[in-house]
């Protein structure tokens, strides 16, 4: 069987795409392959091609088009196109979205170290997180996997990226009721995730990986990340990070942050729009 080495050429994808001026590919990771190009309709482009390696991926991916597709605002990249074709024999989806100009949030955090973001623009980060999770939460969508990577800062944008194990509430879940995990990365998920407690998912499960990253954008370290996998999991659990009160921040952003963590998920903020009445109450002045 062909690697997508081999099979996601430039060379090979140009004759099935006449209007994209296909110029580099700029991202590989499991089942996808992410190329820039000018389009002649729509302009500078990513062009993402997806070969599930069977029913189940396929329709993961699917699910994250048509979700992704659903949310119309600058807090997220615009899909301009999507569909199925054939490569070689072989069940490819392709998907034609917005090309952000512009780094990830990892990117800016390594280009600043050892310096910690300026304040003004992590209000603004996560000002605009909350906005976005607005949007999400109206249309009943969960992201589950909000970090550093899947948020791209862009001229005057924050763009939250990568609905790839998002879930509708409204749909039947794809995820295996008996699996032991739940989709997530480790370190940025809730424990509802960790526990695959699929009736628990809500948008307070996004909440809570976005407390994980204002504490680390205002103190430079991830609250449970640890040197393996099962003791990230582990902490994330059963450990309470040390309340920012106690590293000298006001009390109106630990009191914040405090709420988003709770390992309950009814104990934190009920909506995105509630949490960001809370954010607004926060001393910046004090920070």
């Amino acid at each position: 069987m062909k690697s997508n080495n081999t099979l996601f050429t430039i060379e090979k994808i140009k004759p099935l795409f006449s209007n994209i001026d296909i110029k580099e590919q700029i991202g590989r990771g499991g089942q996808k392959v992410v190329f820039k190009g000018e389009h002649k309709k729509y302009g500078s482009v990513a062009l993402k091609l997806i070969c599930p390696s069977n029913k189940s991926e396929q329709d993961r991916a699917l699910r994250e088009l048509l979700i992704s597709s659903q949310l119309d605002a600058s807090y997220f990249a615009k899909i301009y196109e999507y569909n199925n074709l054939k490569l070689e024999g072989k069940d490819i989806i392709y998907v034609i979205e917005e090309f952000i100009v512009g780094e990830s949030l990892r990117e800016r955090i390594n280009k600043n170290k050892p310096n910690l973001l300026p304040k003004d623009e992590v209000k603004v980060i996560i000002e605009s997180l909350l906005k976005a999770l607005i949007l999400t939460e109206s249309k009943h969508l969960v992201h589950r996997d909000i970090k550093p990577e899947n948020i791209m800062i862009s001229d005057k944008r924050v763009v939250l990226i990568d609905f790839g194990i998002a879930r509708h509430l409204d749909m039947v879940s794809l995820t295996e009721t008996f699996a032991v995990f739940g989709p997530m990365t480790p370190g940025y998920a809730a424990p509802e995730q960790i526990k695959n407690e699929k009736r628990k998912i809500s948008i307070r499960t996004d909440l809570f990986s976005l407390g994980i990253l204002f504490y680390e954008l205002l103190t430079g370290e991830n609250p449970f990340v640890c040197s393996t996998v099962p003791e990230t999991l582990n902490k994330t659990l059963n450990y309470s990070p040390i309340p920012l009160i106690n590293k000298g921040f006001d009390h109106s952003i630990s009191d914040f942050i405090n709420a988003c963590l709770e390992k309950s998920p009814h104990r934190r903020p009920a909506s995105a729009e509630i949490a960001l009445k809370l954010f607004y109450k926060i001393n910046w002045e004090e920070l």
